[in-house]
């Protein structure tokens, strides 16, 4: 049997956070690893003072390797049932338990120890840790309310407990496909079974193995017919509502006009129309496939759940999990889709990993946390407020520590001219350092930018050597 011992305040929620009275706020406030991944040591507090109306977000930059991906697994499974072990799989759990480096020792204040704890504003927490006798990791002090929530997400079928919150997983390497479709057919897998498994593909499948994107569009959009057939244009509208969230928000990312459309004959068929014209899901671009499949998977896990209370679906709290989901994507379609999810969901809390200049400069008032390795180990470096104001060179150097604003000839040459300029100020004038200078600088004259930087740095160089003569 495994043991496994930490102090815990009573919890003061019970079954609140599922159903029954109102609860304190719902979000993450810290979290804490031992020995997972490339961490040592990790405590680290989510910053919480926002100046917007729109979702909290917090950022994870760094390099490759530096665990990023390890901290967002992390959080996420303090929402999952951690009842599935198939190793074969890319599920949640096994990503995690791979990155566990001991399965000896289970507490905290043993070296030997693996395990993480995730802690809420409300002051409640759980945490899970390494098994040293099934060489696994399991849930150690769980709060009631997140024991009900993993217990609900652990089954397949639909649940009729209503919840007050929702944690859902998603990464860029998803993409959603054309497949068979009903006029209607009701869906009655359970819309958090799966939901924290970042790499998934949303293709509708008759066997209700996969997320069902395709017919829940459908149905959405077969019963909106059906509704304004009768006359019931409330009913209409409430079927529409979803659908045209979808269609505006990916819209909005990609500058175009997008439409979802259901034709009947000769069989029930579902297509996208882009700008009026139509195309089939198998051959739209993979950046527009992956946005699609995994925000018409997230609206519909949230469209089809029992909420505990009547708060507009677009205004409900939830946590959102995002593993670089500019992967595909266009940079202009990068710089649109953080600010469109903001906005769409204004009460989610977000956690997101990224590479990309475009993602991290396109918000205001998110937090970006910088890590860097050190010594075989990976720490918090820095911590950033976002800035719109700034450029995305600027953001490349500060949030991910590029440096180069030009190819790899052309930091070249401009090296050698700084070079060059470096030794006439050292070293003093002479005709051969003037003519060497004049060399490098031709060599950059093929292009506005690089014309102008060193235009501008013989003119100042000129200045003080004069300045130095007179």
């Amino acid at each position: 049997m495994c043991v496994f011992t930490s102090e815990v305040k009573d919890s003061t929620f019970h079954n609140s956070c599922i159903l029954g009275d109102k609860p304190q706020e719902m979000r993450i406030e810290r979290l804490k690893l031992s020995n997972i991944g490339i961490f040592d040591r990790l405590d680290l507090h989510w910053r919480s003072e926002l100046e917007s109306e729109t979702a909290e977000i917090h950022i994870l930059s760094g390099p490759n390797g530096s665990g990023k991906s390890t901290i967002l697994y992390t959080l996420a499974a303090a929402f999952d049932g951690l009842q599935v072990k198939h190793f074969q799989t890319p599920y949640l759990r096994n990503q995690l338990v791979k990155r566990f480096r001991f399965f000896s020792g289970n507490h905290p204040e043993e070296e030997r120890y693996s395990g993480a704890t995730i802690s809420f504003a409300d002051g409640e927490k759980c945490d899970f840790y390494s098994c040293d006798k099934c060489h696994d990791l399991h849930p150690g002090s769980t709060p009631q309310y997140l024991g009900n929530y993993r217990s609900l997400a652990s089954k397949d079928e639909a649940p009729t407990i209503p919840v007050r919150f929702a944690a859902l997983a998603y990464s860029g390497y998803r993409y959603i496909a054309s497949s068979q479709v009903d006029a209607i057919r009701e869906i009655d897998i359970n819309p958090l079974f799966g939901a924290l498994e970042f790499v998934r593909t949303a293709k509708s499948g008759s066997d209700g193995s996969r997320s069902p994107v395709n017919q829940w569009i459908a149905n959405l959009l077969s019963k909106r017919a059906s509704a304004s057939y009768d006359g019931n244009e409330e009913l209409s509208k409430k079927f529409d509502a979803s659908i045209v969230r979808l269609e505006s928000a990916i819209g909005e990312i990609i500058s175009k006009k997008v439409k979802f459309k259901m034709a009947l004959e000769p069989k029930p068929e579902l297509s996208l129309f882009l700008d009026e014209v139509q195309l089939d899901f198998d051959v739209l671009p993979d950046g527009l496939r992956s946005l699609l499949s995994w925000l018409a998977d997230l609206l519909m896990r949230l469209e089809r759940l029992v909420w505990e209370d009547d708060i507009a679906l677009f205004e409900r709290t939830f946590f959102l999990f995002l593993d670089e989901i500019e992967v595909h994507l266009h940079p202009k379609w990068q710089r649109a889709v953080l600010p469109t999810i903001a906005k769409l969901f204004p009460n989610a809390q977000i956690f997101l990993t990224t590479h990309s200049p475009f993602i991290l400069n396109s918000v205001d008032n998110a937090w970006v946390y910088k890590l860097a390795l050190q010594d075989g180990t990976s720490v918090i470096k820095e911590v950033y407020k976002t800035r719109t104001g700034r450029s995305f060179a600027s953001a490349a150097r500060d949030f991910l520590d590029v440096e180069e604003r030009f190819g790899e000839n052309t930091s070249h040459d401009l090296s050698a001219f700084y070079s060059i300029r470096d030794k006439l100020l050292t070293n003093g004038e002479s005709d051969a350092l003037w003519e060497e200078l004049h060399r490098a600088a031709q060599s950059l004259e093929g292009d506005l930018e690089t014309r102008t930087i060193v235009r501008l740095e013989m003119k100042q160089l000129e200045k003080i050597l004069r300045d130095r003569n007179d």
